[in-house]
């Protein structure tokens, strides 16, 4: 497994999680929050776009 860096904080991890609204490589201290939508997917927001009120609403309504 390769070693990525997070695009928010540089933080070197080895599992990043994709955020659905500004689509960076964020590690898990740098998401927010994450839900399940549908059967086998996952929606993430990180700590940047939960600060934005129309991005947070689109995911509170996901």
């Amino acid at each position: 497994m390769a070693i990525l860096v997070c695009d928010r904080c540089g933080k070197k991890t080895a599992k990043l999680d994709t955020c659905n609204y500004c689509r960076k490589e964020c590690c898990v201290s740098c998401v927010k929050s994450s839900k399940r939508v549908g059967k086998g997917s996952k929606a993430y927001i990180c700590k940047d776009c939960w600060t934005k009120m129309d991005r947070r609403k689109k995911f509170k309504s996901a």
